[in-house]
């Protein structure tokens, strides 16, 4: 992976997301051809100084990790993992409907009610009629 071993060397890097977002704009920088539409960028680069690392929330790493095989997923391991993601949450009273919604509408909302999605949606339509209609 070469983001694993740009770090072995020191050079940091950093995944852009809102890269459908942003088509036209890259169509024009990029000079993007016919049948060409970028997915996702990743950016590398020297940091400027020691950064604070900032962590995401995440899952237990024994409700993910598995050793030499996998194992399927267990409705009580699973469902242990999504109670405690959603206590993270709440502790920091980050959760809808002033901290009493549930993790799935955190992520419900967070996704398919936002200008984010708006324009990703909008985007993405300009996207395939440019493909489509090229």
């Amino acid at each position: 992976n070469s983001v694993i071993a740009a770090e072995a060397l020191g050079i940091g890097s950093c995944y852009i997301g809102d890269v459908i977002e942003q088509f036209e704009e890259l169509r024009t920088l990029l000079d993007l051809k016919q049948y060409t539409i970028p997915a996702c960028m990743l950016i590398y680069g020297y940091p400027k100084g020691k950064q604070p690392v900032k962590l995401t929330a995440r899952c237990p790493e024994q409700s993910i990790f598995m050793t030499d095989c996998y194992e399927g997923p267990q409705l009580e391991q699973l469902s242990k993992a999504y109670q405690d993601h959603e206590e993270q949450r709440r502790n920091t009273n980050s959760l809808p409907y002033n901290n009493t919604g549930t993790l799935a509408d955190y992520y419900y909302l967070k996704k398919h009610t936002s200008s984010f999605m708006k324009e990703m949606n909008r985007s993405t339509k300009v996207m395939f009629d440019w493909w489509c209609n090229h």
